[in-house]
């Protein structure tokens, strides 16, 4: 594993990030990725579909490879710095001090209700 203190030097020296989860929530991973500008393509699991779009999702099953390998080959020069910033526009609307914000909204709603 990387340690957590060179986590963001990775995603800046690679080119593409994919997450191959069988299982998942809000991937975190995916998120750190995009906050770095990094093209993602994913499985189609738990949240992923809301943080990538559609087109960069795959299904794990009988051609699982085929549509990686299908995947890897629509990152273009251009793909890649469309999807890169795109990804960072997604992944600063997951920035802690507004997920911060929507919690704390979120709990004084019931809060001042009693």
């Amino acid at each position: 594993g990387v340690p957590h203190e060179k986590i963001f030097d990775f995603y800046d020296d690679i080119d593409i990030y994919c997450q191959p989860s069988l299982l998942e929530g809000l991937c975190r991973s995916i998120l750190e990725a995009e906050a770095r500008g990094c093209p993602v393509f994913a499985s189609n699991v738990g949240e992923n579909s809301e943080i990538i779009d559609s087109k960069f999702l795959f299904k794990h099953g009988k051609n699982t490879v085929q549509r990686v390998v299908e995947l890897i080959k629509i990152f273009t020069k251009e793909t890649m710095l469309e999807q890169a910033q795109i990804n960072f526009i997604t992944a600063d609307k997951y920035d802690i001090e507004i997920l911060n914000s929507k919690w704390q909204s979120f709990y004084n709603y019931f809060k001042i209700g009693k």
